[in-house]
């Protein structure tokens, strides 16, 4: 048996392919369902008092949808 992804690891690495580097600590701010089935998200890292913010997208799978519901379980804070 296979031990599924954590699923904020899982939206990390979304990110990572998404191009946003993984060395840095990306806080997942807001995670929701967008048009048409895709999984949305915004990430934000912040610097030397500068903030940036990352958005990305991607078409949704079974997987992604048990890992949002255990997401927002594990932190309600996250909005779904």
């Amino acid at each position: 048996m296979t031990v599924p992804e954590h699923p904020t690891m899982a939206l990390h690495n979304l990110l990572a392919k998404r191009g946003f580097s993984t060395d840095m600590e990306w806080v997942i701010t807001k995670v929701r369902e967008g048009r048409d089935n895709s999984l949305c998200w915004k990430a934000e890292y912040t610097f030397l008092d500068t903030t940036y913010v990352g958005f990305g997208q991607k078409k949704q799978d079974a997987k992604d949808q048990a890992a949002l519901k255990v997401l927002h379980s594990l932190n309600p804070d996250v909005p779904i």
